[in-house]
């Protein structure tokens, strides 16, 4: 049996607007600024419930400089069978309460392969030269980023489990993403993802908990950060 926690009121639920990959765009060429509009943004929560119909989005969007023939065209929404739906990654609060609780059993067994054979990461670990840095910072990377984090988006792109950038539409080069945040889930201290970016052939990679960027002091204004910038400029 599945069990869901209870419905969160719409007042208390906020929508969080991003991208997987490298976005250059700005203005309203970028799906992202569109979509962060206000009145954008509520026209997404209320069309996630359920397709809306031309008339519905155009009195939503009256007030805006957005239009429905501007969120076709950035793939935001899409036309479903008379009425308009979301084009893109969108999760909503029960959707993450739903798959919290049919993956948990799955995350507890993975978590748990990896404590059965900690005594062969802990072994290779020391192998590294890493003065100063504690054995749990070392697998934080290597096992969070490296294998679970990276390894992962490789195995998920060779079996099809994700859309990879070659199949991106418009050139593009990231895929837009959408959550519905509310207090009653925190992702505070977990593992959440990286940013990186390559100089001169040197990786350059932040990554951890999402919530306290920008992460060891790089001041970061949008990836990649001014730091790297600054390194790019000059090298």
């Amino acid at each position: 049996m599945i069990l869901v926690g209870p419905k969160v009121c719409a007042d208390d639920i906020k929508l969080q607007i991003g991208v997987t990959g490298n976005n250059a765009l700005s203005g309203l060429d970028d799906p992202v600024t569109v979509a962060k509009i206000p009145e954008v943004s509520k026209l997404l929560q209320a069309i996630a419930d359920e397709p809306r119909s031309v008339d519905f989005i155009e009195r939503s969007l009256r007030d805006s400089k957005a239009n429905l023939n501007l969120l076709v065209e950035l793939g935001l929404l899409k036309e479903w069978y008379g009425r308009y739906a979301i084009s893109f990654n969108y999760l909503t609060v029960e959707d993450h309460q739903l798959l919290m609780t049919v993956l948990a059993p799955f995350a507890e067994s993975l978590a748990q392969s990896f404590r059965d054979r900690w005594p062969e990461f802990e072994a290779a670990f020391r192998a590294y030269d890493a003065q100063g840095v504690a054995m749990g910072d070392l697998a934080y990377v290597i096992v969070g980023a490296f294998s679970l984090d990276w390894d992962g988006l490789d195995i998920t792109a060779e079996k099809d489990l994700r859309i990879t950038a070659d199949e991106l539409p418009q050139g593009r080069d990231f895929v837009i993403r959408a959550k519905e945040q509310s207090g009653q889930i925190s992702t505070k201290g977990l593992y959440w993802g990286s940013h990186n970016t390559v100089v001169e052939g040197v990786r350059f990679t932040t990554f951890g908990d999402h919530h306290s960027l920008p992460r060891l002091a790089l001041p970061r204004f949008r990836h990649p950060t001014v730091c790297w910038r600054v390194i790019a400029h000059f090298s």
